[in-house]
């Protein structure tokens, strides 16, 4: 069975959320409406770098696999407000 873990994000749009990644994972966001999903990620100490970029017309509810190592800052950052969201580690 997948492990599950919240995401947290401050803000009505943008809403922003910070974690540290599990290594290879799933997110999923519920949105209140469409609109451009970013995911950035970063070393410790380094400006963030966008990974992937859902442009504009990025439905409200969004599922995407995130290939990011082990330990590596993630930032996501929704061009409109967040109502849940989760990452989910396959086991």
């Amino acid at each position: 069975m997948a492990t599950s873990t919240a995401i947290t994000f401050a803000g009505d749009g943008p809403a922003t959320a910070t974690y540290v990644s599990p290594g290879t994972h799933v997110l999923q966001v519920h949105r209140a409406n469409p609109g451009r999903l970013t995911i950035s990620a970063a070393i410790d100490d380094m400006t963030p770098v966008d990974v992937s970029r859902l442009g504009d017309w990025t439905e409200g509810d969004v599922i995407i696999s995130v290939n990011i190592p082990e330990g590596i800052n993630i930032t996501v950052t929704s061009e409109t407000a967040v109502t849940t969201a989760k990452t989910s580690v396959p086991s």
